[in-house]
C-alpha cells in the first residue's frame, strides 16, 4: 500500500468530486457516526483495483487559505491505470496540476516488499527491536501496523487466493514504513539512506539453516530446535543469542538494506509522475 497526503482547497475538491465522483457506480461514500469508521470517505473499485480517498477528515485541522488535509491509499501492485479510470484522474488531479507545486504533495507511509526464493519453513526469524510479536494464520507479524512487518508464504497465499501452482517456494517480507517524504524530494532521488538506517535497523532478520555446519552435540539440538520454532531465538539470553546468529549467519541471512528500499521508493514516484503528465490531463470541466 502507499498512502499519499495533500493539503487541497475546498472549493477545487467539492468541483472535483461532483465531477468525478457523483452518480459513479464505481465510488462509494462511506458516512458512519464512528470515528474510525470516518476515516476515509470515500472507497473506489474498478476492475481489481481498489483505493481509498479520505478528504476534511474529522481530525483534521483547517490550513491556511482553506486548506484541507486530502489522503489517498491504494496498492500500487493491484492499479491498472487508464484514462478514465477514477483513480488515475485523482493522481492527475495530485501530480498534472501547475497550480499544485508537488511539494505540497507527500508520500505518508509505503509498503515495501522482498520476495525469497526460499520456503517459510527454512527460516529463523530474529526479532530485532520490535517488540510486538504475533501470529495469525500462518503469517508472523513484528510491530505496529503502521511501521510494522509481516512474513507470510506467498506460494501459499497464490495457490488459496489466485488458485496459481508456483514452481518454487516464496516467501514474502513485507514491510510498512511511515516516510512523509514530499513527492519533489522524491523525484530528484533524494537520498533516504540514513533515516531508513536508522529504521531498518530494528526490522525482523532472517537466517537461513543449514546440516552441514560441525557442531557440537549441544549446539547441534539447538539449532534442529530454532528449526521447529523460527522465533524461539527471541527468547534467548544476550549472549546466547549473538552466538547462534552468528552460527546462523554462515548458512545466510536476510535484511532489507537502506538503499534498495530508497531505490524502489524514488523509482517507483518516478515512473507514476511520467506516467500520469503523459497520460492524463487533469481538467475542472
Amino acid at each position: 500500500m502507499i498512502n499519499i497526503h495533500a493539503n487541497i482547497r475546498s472549493d477545487e475538491w467539492e468541483k472535483f468530486s461532483a465531477l468525478n465522483f457523483e452518480n459513479n457506480p464505481d465510488v462509494v461514500f462511506n458516512m458512519n457516526s464512528s470515528f474510525f469508521a470516518f476515516r476515509y470517505n470515500w472507497q473506489i473499485k474498478t476492475g481489481s483495483t481498489t483505493a481509498f480517498v479520505g478528504y476534511c477528515h474529522n481530525a483534521s485541522k483547517r490550513e491556511d487559505d482553506g486548506l484541507y488535509s486530502f489522503k489517498l491509499e491504494y496498492n500500487p501492485n493491484k492499479v491498472v491505470l487508464n484514462d478514465v479510470d477514477v483513480l488515475g484522474k485523482i493522481l492527475s488531479f495530485l501530480f498534472a496540476r501547475k497550480d499544485l507545486p508537488l511539494e505540497n504533495v507527500r508520500v505518508k507511509s509505503v509498503d515495501v516488499a522482498y520476495d525469497l526464493e526460499h520456503p517459510i519453513s527454512a527460516f529463523i526469524v530474529d526479532k530485532g527491536l520490535k517488540r510486538d510479536m504475533r501470529f495469525f494464520k500462518g503469517t508472523m507479524y513484528f510491530g505496529e501496523a503502521t511501521n510494522g512487518v509481516k512474513i507470510y508464504d506467498k506460494q501459499k497465499e497464490f495457490k488459496e487466493k489466485q488458485g496459481i501452482e508456483l514452481d518454487n517456494p516464496l516467501t514474502r517480507y513485507e514491510m510498512r514504513m511511515v516516510l512523509d517524504a514530499k513527492i519533489d524530494m522524491l523525484l530528484n532521488n533524494i537520498n533516504l539512506c540514513p533515516y531508513l538506517d536508522v529504521l531498518l535497523a530494528g526490522m525482523p532478520t532472517l537466517y537461513l539453516y543449514g546440516n552441514d555446519l560441525f557442531l557440537d552435540s549441544k549446539d547441534r539440538a539447538i539449532i534442529l530446535g530454532l528449526r521447529e520454532e523460527p522465533c524461539l531465538i527471541n527468547s534467548f539470553s544476550y549472549r546466547s543469542k549473538i552466538k547462534y546468529k552468528k552460527i546462523l549467519e554462515e548458512y545466510g541471512s536476510f535484511h532489507p538494506s537502506s538503499k534498495s528500499v530508497n531505490q524502489c521508493i524514488c523509482q517507483y514516484i518516478k515512473d507514476l509522475h511520467s506516467l500520469i503528465c503523459a497520460s492524463f490531463v487533469y481538467s475542472l470541466t
